[in-house]
Order: C-alpha cells, then structure tokens, then sequence
C-alpha cells in the first residue's frame, strides 16, 4: 500500500533513513513531501549538514615530546583565509561559524603542565594539561579567529624540564551556528 503522497501514488513503501542516505532521489521525493504536508518545523539545512567540520593540524602516528621550558614548533600549517571561507550559507551573521581548538595532550608527571597554543600572529587558544598516562583531549572556548589572512601552527612546551610535555594530534573545529543554538 502505498504512503500518502500529494503527487499520487508514487511513493510504494516506507522508506528508511538509511535508503534516503543511499538514494538522493529518494531524499529528495521525502522532503519533497514533508515541506509541502508541513509535517515538521525542522530546517532542511539541519538534515543535510554535518554539526562539526574538522581541519587536522596535527596526527601523529605516536606522541612527540618536549622539556622545553619555551614553546616549540610542530607545525600543522594551516593558511587561514577568511575571504576564502564561504560561511554564509549557515546565517548572515559576521562569523557564521564557532570555531575551537582541540588538542590531545599529556605530562610526563603531574609536577609538570603540557601546554599547546595554537598560534597565528598572536595567540589564538592555550590548552593545558597535567594527565599523566596518555592523552588527554582538551577543547577550548570558542575563538576569535583572525580577520586577516595568515598562518596558523601549534605549539608545545613544559612547565618543568625534567618532565616532558606530549602532544599527539590538534585540530581546528568548526560549528555552524545553527548548531550552538
């Protein structure tokens, strides 16, 4: 029997979140039908988009350390250009984005804080750990992420020499707006 449908008959049986994933026809002929039954007030837009876009900085097949007292650079190049970002897709605001940074980071003692900055022309976000043991995942606040274009890299030092700080990957992570509300 088939399921209602306001074009006829052209929809023979249920059909699965799964098969709509498959079958962008299928996709489609739903949401076709749910905008014009007006079964849902959902966005469309939050249906289709991902909640959070990962940009990897750093993934490293094992941990690198430091007993640096000062920070040392391990890269993860990225060329922020947000001229080149076309986030107005989300909402109209200045920044349609929420950005973070996300680093898995560790000391090789609790006498000792692991420190990760990512870092353009200044500073954008610190992450800090004690963990002991392997790594500790932090997130940080949401960033003001530079207006201008330039380059971005992370960083990691020691609070004490003796023990060293390690780092085993960094991302950048950004969540459309429609998803923070």
């Amino acid at each position: 029997m088939p399921l209602f449908s306001p074009y006829g008959a052209d929809v023979k049986r249920p059909v699965t979140g799964a098969q709509c994933m498959k079958n962008t026809a299928q996709l489609a002929q739903l949401l076709t039908i749910l905008s014009d039954v007006n079964m849902f007030q959902i966005s469309i837009a939050k249906l289709i988009m991902p909640r959070e876009y990962h940009m990897t900085l750093i993934a490293a097949a094992a941990a690198v350390s430091t007993t640096s007292l000062t920070p040392v650079n391990y890269g993860g190049y990225l060329r922020w250009s947000p001229t080149n970002l076309n986030l107005t897709f989300y909402d109209s605001g200045d920044q349609a984005v929420d950005w973070y940074f996300e680093a898995s980071i560790a000391s090789a003692n609790v006498a000792a804080t692991a420190t990760c900055i990512l870092r353009g022309v200044a500073p954008l976000a610190t992450l800090t750990s004690i963990f002991v043991g392997g790594p500790e995942r932090k997130r940080s606040a949401s960033l003001a992420m530079p207006v201008a274009e330039q380059d971005l890299w992370v960083t990691l030092q020691t609070s004490n020499a003796t023990y060293a700080a390690s780092l085993w990957s960094a991302r950048l992570i950004g969540v459309p707006r429609m998803w923070s509300a």
